[in-house]
């Protein structure tokens, strides 16, 4: 299954303070972008799936206009293997989607749930 769209994170500091620049369907539709583009490098591991392991891991990511990642990390984790599954799609997307014009703000401070479920396998 796709990633969830990414929510923008109320009250996380600055990057969502610069986030609220944007215009709602500028922000919609690079959501949109960066779902499709996370879900292409989305792999479920063989071993979670042997195992039946199954979960939503939630990823923060602080991303720049330019699409490169300047941090990361779980805002909530799931089983090890999908928690690896996740920072390899991670890592294969790089870099991500540039901000479209309708978003002026320098970074955007996202979270990013990820679900992986056997029957959407």
């Amino acid at each position: 299954a796709p990633p969830a769209p990414p929510r923008q994170e109320r009250g996380a500091g600055r990057a969502a303070d610069e986030a609220a620049g944007a215009s709602p369907g500028a922000a919609l539709s690079y959501a949109a972008r960066l779902a499709a583009h996370l879900n292409r490098h989305k792999r479920y591991p063989l071993t979670a799936r042997r195992r039946r392991e199954e979960g939503v891991v939630e990823l923060r990511l602080l991303i720049g206009r330019d699409g490169a990642v300047i941090s990361s990390r779980f805002s909530r984790p799931g089983p090890a293997a999908l928690n690896e599954a996740a920072l390899r799609m991670l890592e294969e997307a790089r870099p991500l989607p540039p901000f479209p014009d309708g978003m002026p703000q320098q970074r955007i401070d996202v979270v990013v749930p990820i679900s992986f479920k056997l029957r959407e396998v």
